[in-house]
């Protein structure tokens, strides 16, 4: 996954986010089926007294679930294999060359099996159970349950329930989505501490056979930049093993004074080579100290620059100037240590996960690599930039090819490209979850409303005003938004907050995420409440006595 921008943790989280959509939406169709099942307990009851068999009466409940479910898995598979599609076109980017055989995005046989057992799940729960149960049970409790005027009391504790659970999960699901959305932003607009505008860059690898020393690398690399930056409208040209904001090599290193054991692991940090006069090209700032200049040329110098964030990670109390470490992994027989004469403001290398990944940065020719990263400023048109490259390779060795020529800002990118891809498709999920969210609550507490338009009519029939009846319907509500809110939001809280502590994301943006996801909630309830109550107000009390 180092290859692809977000790592794993990106994907657990869509996961995540996915079955918590489905969750939710499970629950969506769950409870408006068996709303309606309750409803029609009293039918049920009476064509049980009147003789109806039961399997009969089962089949007619089960088929209602069985269209309904069967049909909305379908278009739901249907687009399932039309989002693949389009995801295996959008992923092929996300690879500088060719993507791995493996990366195959279609409907196969699992997902067909997922969808079956998906949808039989479906009916049984939301079709067969209910259908079991109301057919089952003594007729006579059913019709005696509730009166013409009034909800029955076992309609009325269900409604309550299934708002309640809806409120619930709603909040669980949004809060969790929300601090995806959130993190995926972050992670697509962190600062990688450069300006990446008018810059083309290359790669250019090395034969080991005509290139086997140092020296001989070294005065290659040192030739490629002075004809480059001669070249006309070629302003600037930095020559790196990795360039900010681009995936580097990860070395462990001593640092002098300070042991490590098998308990205490050797700190990690980026290694990166550069050519004189790159990191100031490049508009990294120098902190402390100096850039690399003359004097640190040659095999035999021993000095680094690093970045502000290793300098305070290692150095706390103290200057990071003057003192030494070893890069562990480059020389294990007889590693060297190096001094420390310059710190530069911290730049990013790869993606956001790794954005306080702390850097050392180490003159070329003291460490010279076999591919190293070109890139040119320059005001010239792209074609013509890359012809000055190619030609000015040839006339050093003409068998060194450049490639993976494309813009800094292309390449940065795309080394984001799957984290923007998620971040849109979390976006989607987001809203997606505010529309199942908003009518799930919506359906039942309307539902649950519509079915006391008669007890509507005969308190207003008794007497009592429109403002009454409409907030005794509105702290009906309340009461249920507090019951599914209070351990919704701290729930979702708690899950919140277990993403952010790994995706970037701080508890102030938690908190606000919370807060902000329990106003949209408690929005949708009170509304919910509040325009099915408004509707049957409108009839004329006799009109409500004798709605069905």
């Amino acid at each position: 996954m180092s290859s692809v921008a977000g790592g794993i943790t990106v994907v657990y989280s869509m996961q995540v986010v996915a079955i918590l959509i489905l969750v939710l939406a499970s629950i969506n169709v769950g409870n408006l089926l068996l709303s309606r099942a309750v409803e029609r307990s009293k039918e049920t009851a009476i064509r049980v007294a009147l003789g109806a068999p039961r399997a009969r009466l089962i089949g007619q409940m089960l088929w209602e679930s069985i269209i309904i479910c069967t049909l909305g898995g379908v278009i739901g598979l249907l687009m399932v294999a039309w989002g693949l599609e389009i995801t295996q076109g959008i992923t092929a980017g996300f690879f500088s060359g060719k993507m791995p055989f493996w990366w195959v995005f279609n409907v196969d046989a699992f997902t067909i099996k997922l969808f079956i057992a998906f949808v039989v799940s479906t009916i049984l729960v939301t079709g067969l159970l209910p259908a079991w149960k109301n057919s089952g049970e003594d007729f006579n409790d059913a019709l005696r349950d509730g009166t013409r005027g009034a909800l029955s009391k076992k309609s009325g504790r269900l409604n309550k329930i299934l708002v309640i659970s809806e409120i619930l999960i709603s909040l669980i699901v949004l809060i969790g989505a929300s601090v995806m959305v959130l993190s995926s932003y972050v992670r697509t607009h962190a600062d990688i501490g450069v300006e990446t505008d008018g810059i083309l860059v290359a790669d250019v690898a090395l034969s080991d056979s005509r290139y086997d020393i140092a020296s001989k690398k070294s005065q290659f690399i040192n030739t490629l930049q002075s004809r480059l930056e001669n070249s006309t409208g070629v302003r600037d040209v930095m020559i790196s093993s990795s360039l900010p904001g681009e995936y580097a090599r990860i070395s462990n290193i001593n640092i002098e004074g300070k042991e490590y054991n098998d308990n205490k692991r050797k700190p990690e940090t980026n290694y990166i080579v550069i050519s004189s006069g790159t990191l100031s090209k490049l508009g990294v700032i120098l902190q402390q100290g100096r850039y690399f200049n003359s004097s640190d040329k040659g095999d035999d110098k021993k000095t680094v620059i690093v970045s502000e964030s290793f300098a305070k990670k290692h150095f706390p109390e103290q200057s990071a100037l003057g003192k030494r470490l070893k890069i562990a992994d480059t020389d294990k027989q007889n590693p060297n240590w190096l001094t420390i004469v310059g710190i530069v403001e911290h730049t990013r290398q790869g993606d956001a996960a790794r954005a306080e990944f702390p850097s050392v940065f180490r003159p070329y020719s003291q460490d010279p690599s076999v591919k190293v990263t070109v890139a040119m400023r320059s005001d010239l048109d792209k074609t013509i930039v890359t012809k000055i490259l190619r030609d000015t390779l040839s006339s050093i060795d003409n068998a060194l090819p450049a490639y993976r020529i494309k813009t800094y800002t292309q390449s940065v990118d795309r080394i984001t490209a799957s984290v923007r891809f998620i971040s849109s498709v979390l976006v989607i999920f987001g809203i997606a979850a505010v529309v199942l969210a908003g009518s799930g609550i919506y359906g039942v507490m309307s539902n649950t409303i519509s079915q006391r338009t008669q007890e509507i009519g005969i308190k207003r029939a008794l007497g009592a005003d429109e403002k009454h009846i409409t907030k005794e319907f509105l702290m009906a509500g309340v009461k249920q938004l507090l019951w599914g809110g209070i351990p919704g939001a701290l729930i979702g809280g708690a899950l919140g907050f277990a993403m952010g502590t790994v995706m970037l994301i701080g508890i102030k943006a938690i908190v606000i995420i919370t807060l902000t996801t329990v106003i949209i909630i408690g929005s949708i309830v009170l509304l919910a409440a509040y325009l099915p109550t408004k509707k049957a107000l409108q009839l004329e009390p006799s009109e409500a006595l004798h709605h069905e």
